[in-house]
């Protein structure tokens, strides 16, 4: 016991903060089988240490223990399949000399992925493993973030907190770490809880200053001069960004890292010493009034701009000159409203629309949004036909060219055979041109465009959908050179 608590004095010089919690854990958790506890909730905010913490102590303590991350489970099988695999490789058994056989529908199988399709099976397969192979040492499960999985697991709760009576599995505790409440179908009076604090804002300059994680890279700068400026640091760091971040650790840890390097960069430059930290601040002080430090903290960033716009670029490339009508016009009918058709559509010049005075003053409207912020409608394929029609006679390549131009080519034509022509260009249309049945086939098949089915299983009436962004219809309307903000309202 005396070991234990120098070891525990230890562990608390190095996990700030949290000294409460940490004699919590050295009491329900033990290497004594005895007082070893089946279950544990550890509940809290986000970010303020409880893996952390309860890792350190596993480790400080030297009991065998395994942290699996829920979040990244898409399924409850993959989570009993991880739990398992990871118990038995932390256990310290020689898996080379034991090979465990499962029982899975009446044969005898070695491979967990074909196992743990319930917690049924997980309960025989993990007691096997424990029985076959004469493992007594005391073991802790710790479900991180068992509150975040993607599947639901609102039944697993249970499972787990009955391990001990669905079983004779005595050696392994649970501990799951929630950032919610406990379910309310479970009963966990009888469970024992540690709730983690926020930490206050002295707290947190504190762990920060302890733990350097950013330097100068610099031969110039010992370490007392690196150290002494990065205390300075992480205090204005807390100053300025505590109010919106909290107690937010890893929020905090990332602005820290994100404004380094342009922080220190007069330092680096000879500008300034180290020491100067009051003149550094000044100038680096636009640095801490860009809001994408705040909003983008949390978010990685994959690619670049460029590398967004060359792909966009590629797609719109791949397309045929046909399809990239069919997609503007598709985007045209699902986002301009049917009633101003004859606006966009027709050869009428204007058209007189009635207006109802809205009594209400400042009242925004569904008219006055901008209808490229709002969702794509559904229209109907005779809809698609029409407008496509008129946007290829008026806006295509080989037929943009107005009436007037073609009278200068053909001067000396008769009135007969210039109002053939007129009626050929009136009545020209893309569908008696190519298959567009199969050109839309072909672009719901890639996704561009979607469909759905009337309700009534008697009706055979389909209806359609854009399924691409403005900046996507944009860069084919420019590939083209087609006017798309002529056809859409202001």
């Amino acid at each position: 016991m005396e070991q234990g608590r120098l070891g525990l004095g230890e562990l608390k010089n190095r996990v700030k903060a949290r000294d409460v919690e940490l004699d919590l854990l050295n009491s329900f958790i033990t290497k004594d089988p005895a007082s070893l506890i089946p279950s544990l909730v550890v509940s809290g905010y986000k970010a303020v240490g409880k893996t952390y913490t309860i890792q350190s102590y596993l480790e400080a303590m030297g009991i065998n223990n395994t942290i699996v991350r829920c979040d990244e489970c898409i399924t409850q099988k993959l989570l009993l399949q991880r739990c398992l695999k990871k118990i038995k490789k932390d256990s310290g058994v020689d898996l080379t000399k034991y090979q465990q056989q499962f029982n899975y529908k009446g044969q005898e199988v070695s491979n967990i992925d074909l196992l743990c399709e319930n917690f049924a099976s997980f309960v025989v397969a993990l007691e096997q493993f424990v029985e076959e192979s004469n493992y007594k040492e005391n073991h802790v499960l710790v479900l991180d973030r068992f509150d975040q999985c993607i599947d639901s697991t609102s039944n697993l709760f249970p499972a787990f907190l009955r391990l001990h009576e669905y079983s004779k599995i005595n050696n392994i505790s649970i501990v799951f770490i929630v950032s919610h409440d406990d379910p309310k179908e479970v009963v966990t009076f009888s469970i024992p809880h540690i709730f983690f604090d926020a930490y206050s804002e002295e707290q947190v300059v504190e762990i920060l200053q302890s733990n350097q994680f950013c330097f100068f890279g610099d031969e110039r700068f010992d370490d007392k001069v690196e150290h002494d400026f990065w205390i300075k640091y992480t205090k204005l760091i807390v100053d300025i960004f505590f109010s919106y971040t909290g107690s937010d650790m890893n929020f905090l840890i990332d602005i820290c890292d994100k404004l380094w390097n342009s922080f220190i960069n007069p330092v680096i430059l000879g500008k300034y010493k180290p020491n100067e930290f009051i003149k550094i601040y000044q100038e680096d002080k636009g640095l801490f009034d860009n809001d994408n430090i705040i909003n983008n903290s949390s978010i990685q960033e994959f690619s670049s701009a460029k590398e967004e716009e060359e792909n966009n670029s590629i797609i719109v490339k791949d397309l045929p000159y046909h399809s990239k009508f069919i997609l503007i016009a598709s985007y045209l009918a699902s986002f301009v409203e049917p009633k101003n058709d004859l606006h966009f559509f027709s050869k009428m010049n204007s058209l007189k629309v009635k207006t109802r005075k809205n009594s209400k003053k400042n009242l925004l409207s569904k008219s006055d949004i901008d209808n490229r912020l709002l969702s794509p409608n559904y229209f109907d394929l005779e809809r698609l036909r029409a407008i496509l029609s008129v946007i290829y006679r008026n806006e295509a390549d080989p037929l943009s060219r107005s009436n007037l131009n073609f009278y200068h080519l053909y001067q000396d034509l008769s009135e007969r055979e210039q109002a053939r022509k007129d009626h050929e260009f009136s009545t020209f249309s893309l569908n008696t041109t190519i298959d567009l049945n199969s050109q839309i086939a072909t672009l719901a098949s890639l996704g561009l465009i979607t469909r759905t089915y009337a309700l009534d299983i008697l009706s055979s009436k389909i209806r359609w959908k854009c399924n691409i962004s403005w900046s996507t219809v944009e860069a084919i309307s420019k590939d083209i050179n087609f006017p798309l903000l002529n056809y859409l309202a202001e």
